[in-house]
């Protein structure tokens, strides 16, 4: 005995001009889920060879910069950006302090924090309007440049 579905009457209906979101591509799945290599950091001491070869062993783009004394997030370095500043120069006189990015720490700037726990869509949607988010512990910080 098969039973029929009742059909909505039009009052019940859900009308086509109200703001439906599609199903998210990433299923509830959030930034955790992503098992995320943790973040390899630096200090301005550090010999630009060196952090350069940690980056490159490791397929980094990017190293977090930090403070040696406080361990203070300073910024970070650009992995392509510093091998082109390396041209005609001796990388042993260089140190992570001559190439790094420093963050811009005016409270007018204003970072974005996406947890563990933030939605792919909003980490999606994030990436598309900044070239890449920096993982520490378990927050990431937008980098504006």
């Amino acid at each position: 005995m098969t039973c029929p579905l009742p059909i909505p009457s039009s009052s019940q209906r859900p009308d086509p001009s109200s703001s439906f979101s599609p199903p998210s591509k990433y299923r509830f799945s959030a930034v955790d889920d992503l098992q995320l290599p943790p973040a390899l950091s630096v200090t301005t001491e550090t010999p630009l060879s060196n952090a350069l070869t940690m980056a490159l062993e490791r397929d980094y783009s990017q190293l977090t910069v930090i403070s040696s004394e406080r361990r203070k997030l300073l910024g970070y370095l650009d992995v392509s950006a510093a091998v082109n500043q390396l041209k005609g120069r001796d990388p042993e006189t260089l140190t992570v302090k001559d190439v790094y990015t420093r963050f811009d720490r005016r409270k007018s700037v204003g970072y974005q924090i996406i947890t563990p726990d933030t939605s792919l869509d909003v980490l999606d949607e994030f990436l598309k309007e900044h070239s890449f988010a920096i993982g520490m512990y378990t927050l990431i910080f937008r980098v504006l440049i």
